[in-house]
């Protein structure tokens, strides 16, 4: 190797070396700014008298409604996770997911509206679509949208989570919040759309019907996403019909314009189904990176956040 190209390789080294710490640094400022943007929005941590050195940290999690302590004196990470909702897999498509949600998602990796706390082992099971949390029924004269917890993996109802607490002791259970923060609806219903998909090509729909309906669990109509882009990608993941009642209380039609992506609605459509449907047939889950390396208190299944 002459001296140029091996001045030019090392360069080019010092350069995406220096490029790749800058993006790990970013990610944990990111990381850094929802975890406290998450426990200020949903008041979910408390600390003992600050000056005793062996005090207890204390984490609420909606989904168990209890609070679950660690002794900040022994250093070990908390028993909360802040999850993130919108799977990263969408954020490599800025464009196309502004265009989808026809809002501006710019921030949307430290928004604390795409996060929610909860256990470490349940956050596990959110992020593989074994849980899913969706809208209740609205009761006359509530202000405030409540939640539940859906065991869609029906195989784990029996398994244990902590301290031989099962997961079917979730399934069905009203998540109760410290106040009336609540994450965004149209990014849990994009979550419940991606467990949907996936599990419909497993053949396990079950848990998505509502018996008393003759519908679909999602109790609470709105123009949460763009109809065409969730058909394609649909499609992407080789389902090539959706029910109607699955979509058409929850979705807006593209004549409604967007001015907050100026993206060519076929392009953003393909260009969006392209990078989402890559990752799914890499990893088996919509949006889910492999072998991905979690951080103590932010769920990290999206390791490029």
């Amino acid at each position: 190797m002459t001296p140029s190209r091996k001045l030019t390789r090392a360069v080019s080294s010092m350069v995406l070396g220096s490029s790749k710490l800058g993006q790990s640094q970013k990610k944990e400022r990111d990381r850094e700014e929802l975890r406290k943007g998450a426990y200020e929005m949903y008041e979910c941590r408390r600390l003992e008298d600050p000056q005793d050195k062996h005090r207890v940290e204390e984490f609420w999690c909606p989904i168990t409604r209890e609070w679950w302590e660690r002794s900040v004196s022994k250093s070990r990470p908390p028993p909360i996770k802040i999850a993130h909702i919108v799977p990263r897999a969408f954020l490599r498509v800025p464009h196309q997911t502004m265009k989808m949600f026809d809002e501006d998602t710019a921030t949307l990796s430290i928004n604390p509206r795409n996060s929610l706390p909860m256990h470490k082992v349940l956050e596990e099971a959110f992020d593989s679509y074994a849980l899913v949390i969706v809208p209740l029924p609205p009761k006359q004269g509530e202000t405030v949208k409540e939640l539940g917890c859906v065991l869609a993996d029906s195989a784990l109802a029996n398994h244990t989570f902590d301290h031989g607490r099962k997961y079917k002791e979730v399934d069905g259970v009203q998540l109760q919040f410290l106040n009336d923060s609540r994450p965004a609806s149209r990014y849990l219903h994009l979550k419940y759309c991606c467990a949907f998909l996936y599990w419909h090509q497993e053949g396990q729909t079950a848990w998505a019907q509502d018996p008393s309906s003759k519908g679909y669990i999602w109790a609470t109509p709105g123009e949460y996403m763009r109809r065409s882009m969730l058909a394609n990608l649909a499609k992407g993941c080789g389902i090539l019909y959706l029910p109607e009642a699955f979509y058409k209380d929850n979705t807006f039609d593209d004549s409604k314009s967007s001015e907050i992506a100026d993206v060519d609605q076929e392009d953003a459509s393909l260009t969006f189904t392209g990078e989402v449907v890559r990752m799914y047939k890499e990893t088996g889950r919509l949006g889910r990176d492999e072998g991905d390396e979690k951080s103590p208190e932010v769920s990290e299944s999206e390791e490029d956040w």
